[in-house]
């Protein structure tokens, strides 16, 4: 395999480390953000919407690590669902291998591998990752209905 990237290292840490090394060298990109950016992401969505969309019972929205926003909705056999806050200037590294969704937000992209399952979504200079168990392999129409929630909500 020709990349600079192993395979083994899963997209969500290999991103946050880009995103981590983006934010500080280049803060440009951070004053590009909203003027009314995402304090917390718990406010998304709630954790009936997310049990509903994926057929299984999600406690409560967590909001975590106060720096980089995060709300974590998890089951009791711990899987997760999360709202990552996230610099917009980073959407199009996430766009390779991963598909666009027409009519959510300014822009969205679906992306699923053996890691796991993102969606993308970009609005108002805002962008939020909606991370999704790695279960949850294809796209549904209640899942795409769930993140055009999250995003009329940004």
């Amino acid at each position: 395999m020709n990349s600079m990237y192993p395979r083994s290292v899963p997209r969500s840490i290999l991103f946050a480390g880009i995103a981590a090394w983006a934010s500080f060298a280049c803060p440009a990109i951070a004053d590009a953000a909203s003027a009314h950016p995402i304090a917390n992401p718990c406010k998304l969505l709630t954790q009936a919407e997310i049990s509903v969309a994926l057929g299984m019972k999600f406690g409560a929205g967590e909001l975590t690590h106060p720096g980089l926003p995060r709300c974590r909705f998890l089951t009791a056999s711990q899987d997760e669902v999360f709202i990552d806050v996230v610099d917009p200037g980073m959407f199009d590294a996430y766009a390779h291998g991963a598909t666009p969704m027409a009519g959510i937000g300014d822009k969205a992209l679906w992306a699923h591998d053996r890691f796991s399952s993102d969606v993308y979504i970009v609005k108002g200079g805002n962008m939020v990752t909606l991370g999704l168990p790695r279960s949850v392999s294809r796209m549904t129409p209640a899942l795409a209905n769930l993140a055009k929630l999250v995003a009329s909500r940004m």
